[in-house]
């Protein structure tokens, strides 16, 4: 009798302690060099002359002295952004801020996008739809910043969070602090950089919290009053 040797065949699936590391390692170097090579060759200007005229003040070109008073930055950011220009003037402390909450943003969004591949074909389907968009939308933003569209990626990274940390306590029963500490850093920060967009973006944030608890205690009561309250937050912002 022919014995046949036991050849086992590799699987197309990814590992689920690898998936994690390779979306960050994949997703930081991409924006790194996506971000940098763009900034370098494309040299980003204001979206908008209300940008320009808040670097002004916060920097000191406009009053003399850097100001925290910057007309639609709340005074946290702009007191900080002013404080730093008061240590280092040659430092373009604004767009800097900008394209770095950018970067940081979408490097969330990405990651929790990318870390949800089963295996290596949905891998590299779900990078061809990030480098579609980065390549057609996100391009435009990092070389025409505007600080209501950095506020809305800040927002967007909230959301992602508020995703991330709903399926999570749906599925242990525990709120991860690091996804909680991720949330309200992202809120915080699209709240001083915009407070109306990230008002407005409250419902988005607050609906998976909504769908989790609706679907994990099947309680009518959960429902109604969850959704009640992701309706109250659209008045938030009149």
């Amino acid at each position: 009798m022919k014995m046949v040797p036991n050849i086992s065949v590799p699987s197309a699936a990814l590992s689920k302690r690898r998936v994690p590391l390779i979306a960050l390692i994949s997703v930081l170097l991409f924006n790194a060099v996506f971000f940098t090579y763009l900034i370098r060759e494309g040299q980003p200007v204001f979206a908008t002359n209300d940008d320009f005229r808040m670097r002004l003040i916060v920097s000191g070109r406009y009053y003399g002295r850097p100001e925290g008073s910057a007309i639609f930055l709340h005074e946290i950011l702009g007191g900080s952004l002013a404080f730093l220009y008061s240590l280092n003037n040659g430092i373009e402390w604004y767009g800097l801020f900008f394209e770095l909450g950018m970067f940081f943003s979408i490097a969330v969004i990405e990651y929790f996008y990318i870390k949800r591949s089963k295996n290596y074909s949905t891998f590299f389907a779900r990078w061809a739809v990030v480098a579609f968009i980065s390549l057609t939308v996100i391009q435009k933003q990092i070389l025409m910043p505007q600080f209501t569209v950095v506020s809305a990626f800040f927002a967007a990274a909230a959301v992602s969070f508020s995703i991330e940390l709903s399926e999570q306590w749906y599925d242990s029963g525990k709120v991860p602090s690091e996804k909680a500490a991720g949330l309200a850093i992202f809120v915080l920060l699209a709240y001083v950089t915009r407070r109306y967009i990230a008002l407005l973006s409250l419902p988005l944030i607050m609906l998976p919290p909504c769908l989790a608890i609706g679907a994990k205690y099947k309680t009518e009561k959960y429902i109604q009053g969850w959704k009640r309250l992701c309706l109250a937050s659209l008045f938030i912002p009149l």
